[in-house]
């Protein structure tokens, strides 16, 4: 069980990180009014709600 969390908590990082610095480019390069704030809470947003949707699943395989 903590391999699982481990892996479940560095793929959570790699997604929060991959998202945010996706958010920031493609908004400098479209010139759009997203500042740093917004992006990094975007960015932790997505993977906290695939996260939680793989511990719920992982809970329902291992009753």
């Amino acid at each position: 069980m903590v391999k699982i969390a481990r892996i479940l908590l560095i793929g959570y990082l790699v997604a929060a990180v991959t998202t945010t610095v996706f958010l920031l480019v493609v908004s400098y390069r479209a010139d759009a009014d997203m500042g740093f704030f917004e992006a990094v809470t975007y960015g932790m947003s997505w993977p906290v709600t695939w996260l939680l949707g793989l511990i719920f699943w992982l809970a329902a395989e291992n009753r």
